[in-house]
């Protein structure tokens, strides 16, 4: 009877107040006594929009609601004694006087709110309260009245500002387990702290403590589990080896590049231990928790082997060494830690015994790989493939043919000859009597779309360079002539295998050339490619600052030890009394780095290789391979076989798991289909010779198939009927296979449905229109992220990727779109996206329009795009350096020419160890909200309060109406006081085609600071170095 009398009375309070917030954007997440128990409030949640409190008391019926969490706003009625737990977001103290009726709180989280006047007092009345979270609330100072929360155990604090000394009541309150203050601008700690004896757990994330860490935490003996991720740390007092409780120690990010601190080796209960990032090249002979330690995190260090005490970890389970990119090799005894269960050598590229490729398995593959050693005899595997590179016409297959027959052997061909071989995508070659195997790469752009099929981490780089050729770019720039005639051929190795040895330069044709002139050709393109060597690795090493980088370094290119082109790697063909030494001396080369890159594999693993190399089929079913080696746990080394590039297994993609591709040339041939330098004749003959045919159980006339035909070449869009009659008629493989591998490779995407019977796919590199550059976003809210490469350049097809990689994202949200040589347009009802490519300045920009109703999911949306544009990137060119811009909505909004931004910011994560790319939800959880607003923009108006809403200022969760409101009303005083512009465009001009490779002398200007001034002008984004120091001074500082 009490009890249904209390439910009328709230129900009577609800009916009270819910008119008084109607019209508010509050939402709802709860959890009420009749469900499952949970130990505490998720982090990230689904909320509910429920507005009308009485839906939610009818939900509970006789339960009563222990755990809540509300957005935006306070619900009065829901706050009851027999609440438990109470996450809010989003509001302000006035909101929080309803709290003093919640008698049995234990657990109170406040994210990111305004507390700038001080704590509101009813907190500090909850008496029954055992954890309080205080995220981001502005606070720097706390009141005397918290020490009377006599139950309270965690205390967090992350991401206020302390920076004048940590409030003295913290150290009053005796009964802390957990306390943490991280982001909290900090410097120092009281000695008061030593007073909390009950201390377990101490985060002080993000604090600078340069000088030196405050002794006072030598004092707390209680410790268990200290964090000083970021503290800016070089040394750590002894007084830490007073802490003997001590399990947990993260140092991630701190500078121990002098050595490890000698009081770590003393600090014998240490069973979880993070340096990553910590600029290590060993570890001490001893650790006194050697045996103790469960968990060790290495990773992103310097390591060139792994240190030895790590072999006498015999309790370590975890152990993470991902992108030490210098360690070569970890010694069998890794198999002797019968504990271990988790391995991560991810970005480990150097590692050579076992293979990279065996490593990046996991530690199952790695045992595997010594047992089956053990079990059998290893064996040398010497197929190492050269990667043969360079433009059409330079001499590759002639090259090929003579080191085979040891004489000199020329091809004779027309260029537009579309059946010769030398015109393929590429050839495999084998040399006689040797393991050497040639890959010959088409020299065609159009060919370069299938070079990710054949990109090996393990080759012999060999560029070869028509010096007839080059001659004649002597005269029109030569800058321009080693860019296209060396730069972006290394480009495709390089970017795709960071570790290459440097490569073997063959010049050709030196006999169209007289002896002097040959002389003066070599001497120059050895100067400046040295010259453009420095000067990409000037931009790189600007690029790189500290962790998180996803990229490898390119080690060839940042040993400034030795040239770009060594001496002894250098060979010329053309004179007919020197080809038969040259040919002799090329081919000792390649034999000599042959043998470097031996590498030992279990005979077992041989044995699966041959017999998937002797099958006839054009693929092998994973079934059949299972069945002829059912002894063994054949995945593994099918996966190590993908990994080395013998095979292609998609493991993880719906439709081709169940197949292996060992015969790779198939493939590439049923890309060349699409992808030919005599694509126009060849569609011409096919439409000449075309039979009509039904398909689906629609006739297709000639007439019709021209149509198709024309459609494609001209906007890159294949109705469905024409790709699979392509490829039923002329590929080897079936269609649906064939389509499955297309869309693997981001070649194509769809199908795109355009009525209930009509289906059609897009392949972006055939349009030939570019974005319009004033493409409009009409009057919606625009935000813009930028991604900028630096370094070597990624080939011109990797941009048509991001493309496709963005429409396969924003497929199930297509309304409209629109595709471009250059990018894409997506329009749905929520907002309008817009992916523009500059090759020539290197920059990828993505534009969202949206509603201010629709600006958190826009947030959402536009990090989400660029996490698969950065997938697409490093899935294959792991060399490539990125930046991500982030601009000033508000200056966008405003329609200023030059927008600021920001590079990287902090809240953005772009790459996990996997190169799998992730982004923090928002609020980020490893450092505080950085903003997004410039400070030019981001002033106090007299009333002291931002002049920019916030959700302009940082990347916003939800809005309420009000919010809306404000900010739609913000929005429309900018636009009245600008004049019309393109919103959020930066243009880029034509003058820079030339090369990337240019700098501010190639427009003619000795001054810099000349030069400074009419670029600022021309509002160009480039990453040339010296160019990008001409808009460097509207970079704004993440801090």
């Amino acid at each position: 009877m009490a009890s249904s009398q209390s439910r009328r009375n709230r129900r009577s309070t609800a009916n009270r107040e819910s008119g008084e917030r109607e019209g508010q954007n509050i939402q709802v997440w709860y959890r009420h006594s009749g469900q499952p128990e949970i130990e505490r409030i998720p982090p990230f949640l689904t909320y509910s929009s429920m507005y009308d409190e009485r839906k939610i008391l009818e939900d509970v019926g006789d339960h009563h609601i222990t755990h809540i969490s509300i957005m935006n706003g306070v619900i009065p009625a829901l706050m009851t004694p027999s609440l438990k737990q109470l996450a809010l977001r989003n509001v302000n103290s006035s909101q929080l006087e309803c709290l003093s009726s919640l008698t049995g709180l234990e657990v109170l989280e406040i994210w990111s709110s305004d507390f700038s006047a001080g704590l509101p007092p009813v907190i500090a009345e909850l008496e029954t309260l055992e954890s309080l979270l205080l995220y981001e609330c502005q606070l720097r100072d706390l009141p005397q009245s918290l020490k009377s929360l006599k139950r309270l155990k965690e205390l967090n604090l992350y991401c206020n500002n302390f920076s004048a000394g940590l409030p003295p009541v913290i150290s009053e309150i005796g009964t802390l387990e957990s306390l943490s203050l991280g982001y909290c601008q900090l410097t120092d700690l009281p000695q008061s702290l030593s007073s909390l004896k009950r201390l377990k757990e101490l985060n002080l994330d993000g604090n600078n403590f340069s000088t030196g860490l405050p002794p006072v935490i030598g004092e707390i003996a209680t410790l268990e589990s200290l964090t000083l991720e970021d503290c800016q740390l070089r040394d750590l007092p002894q007084s830490l080896k007073s802490l003997k409780r001590l399990k947990e120690l993260n140092l991630y990010g701190n500078n121990f590049s002098a050595g490890l601190p000698p009081v770590i080796s003393e600090i014998g209960t240490l069973e979880s231990l993070s340096l990553m990032s910590c600029q290590l090249r060993d570890l001490p002979q001893r650790l006194d928790c050697e045996t103790q330690l469960r968990s060790l995190d290495l990773s992103f260090n310097n390591l060139v082997e792994l240190p030895s005490v790590v072999y006498r970890m015999t309790n370590l389970k975890e152990l993470n060494l991902c992108f030490n990119r210098e360690l070569i090799r970890i010694s069998s005894q890794i198999a002797k830690l019968e504990q271990l269960t988790e391995l991560d050598c991810d970005g480990c590229f150097s590692l050579q015994s076992p293979p990279y490729a065996v490593y990046k398995l996991g530690i199952d593959a790695v045992n595997k790989y010594f047992a089956d050693l053990v079990e059998g005899k290893g064996v040398d595997q010497l197929k190492v493939p050269v990667a043969v590179v360079g433009m059409t016409g330079a001499g590759k297959s002639s090259l090929i043919k003579s080191l085979q027959s040891g004489k000199r052997e020329l091809t004779y061909r027309e260029i537009n000859s579309p059946f010769d071989e030398t015109t393929k995508v590429f050839q495999m070659e084998d040399l006689n009597n040797s393991p050497l195997k040639f890959i010959d790469y088409g020299g065609h752009d159009i060919y370069q779309m299938a070079y990710q099929l054949v990109i090996r981490e393990r080759c012999i780089p060999l560029l070869v360079v028509n010096m007839e050729e080059f001659n004649s770019y002597l005269s029109a720039g030569c800058r321009e002539g080693i860019r296209r005639l060396c730069i972006d051929w290394l480009s495709h190795l390089y970017l795709a295998s960071p570790r290459l040895d440097p490569p073997v330069l063959v010049l050709t044709h030196t006999d169209k050339l007289d002896t002097e002139l040959v002389k003066d050709c070599r001497e120059k393109l050895l100067s400046i490619s040295e010259a453009a060597r420095k000067e990409l690795l000037r931009d790189y090493e600007r690029c790189c600052g500290e962790f998180p980088k996803e990229s490898s370094p390119i080690i060839h290119l940042t040993n400034t030890d030795q040239p770009l082109f060594n001496p002894q790697d250098i060979f010329e063909f053309g004179n007919d009394l020197c080809e038969v030494s040259n040919i002799k001396g090329l081919r000792a080369n390649l034999e000599t780095r042959c043998q470097k890159l031996i590498m030992e594999i279990p005979l077992l693993w041989e044995r699966i290789e041959r017999f998937i190399e002797r099958e006839e089929e054009t693929y092998i079913s994973l079934l059949k391979v299972e069945n002829e080696f059912s002894d063994t746990d054949s995945k593994t080394i099918l996966r190590y076989m993908h990994n080395t590039g013998q095979i292609l297994w998609f493991e993880r993609t719906e439709g081709l798991s169940s197949y292996i591709f060992h015969k790779i040339p198939i493939i590439t041939e049923m890309i060349a289909l699409l992808f030919h330098h005599t694509a126009e004749q060849q569609w011409e003959k096919r439409v000449e010779e075309f039979v009509p045919f039904t398909h689906q159980e629609e006739w297709v006339s000639k007439w019709k198939y021209k149509e198709f035909v024309a459609q494609f070449t001209t906007s890159g869009i294949m109705d469905e009927v024409l790709l699979v009659d392509l490829l039923k008629n002329s590929s080897e493989l079936p269609v649906e296979i064939s389509m499955q591998l297309l869309k693997s490779f981001a070649i194509l995407n769809g199908p795109i449905e355009h009525n209930s019977e009509k289906r059609s796919y897009i392949l972006p590199y055939f349009t030939t229109t570019s974005v319009e550059k004033t493409y409009p976003l009409d009057d919606n809210v625009p935000l813009q992220l930028d991604i900028a490469l630096s370094g070597l350049s990624p080939p011109p097809y990797v941009y048509q990727l991001m493309t496709v990689a963005v429409l396969k994202l924003c497929s199930s949200l297509l309304s409209n779109i629109k595709v471009w040589n250059d990018g894409a347009v997506v329009h749905n009802e929520e907002f309008t996206t817009i992916l523009n490519h500059d090759l020539t300045n290197r920059v990828v920009s993505l534009r969202v329009g949206t509603t201010v109703a629709q600006l958190p999911a826009s947030w959402e949306h536009l990090i989400v795009t660029i996490k698969a544009i950065l997938n697409q990137l490093y899935a294959v060119w792991k060399g490539s350096h990125a930046e991500v811009l982030l601009y000033c909505s508000q200056c966008l909004i405003g329609q200023n020419p030059a927008p600021h931004f920001y590079v990287d910011p902090k809240w953005f994560y772009p790459i996990d160890c996997d190169y799998s790319i992730t982004c923090t939800k928002l609020p980020a959880t490893r450092s505080p909200l950085s903003k997004v607003v410039c400070p030019v923009c981001d002033k106090l108006r007299n009333d002291k309060k931002p002049s920019v809403p916030k959700p302009l200022r940082l990347p916003c969760d939800q809005l309420t109406v009000v919010d809306v409101q404000s900010l739609e009303n913000h929005i429309s005083e900018i636009r009245e006081s600008c004049p019309p512009q393109t919103v959020g465009h930066l243009e880029s001009t034509s003058e820079e085609a030339e090369s990337d490779l240019s700098d501010v002398e190639d427009q003619g200007y000795c001054d810099e600071s000349k030069a400074d001034k009419v670029m600022r002008l021309r509002l160009c984004i480039v990453k040339k170095p010296k160019i990008k120091q001409l808009y460097q001074s509207n970079k704004t500082c993440d801090s």
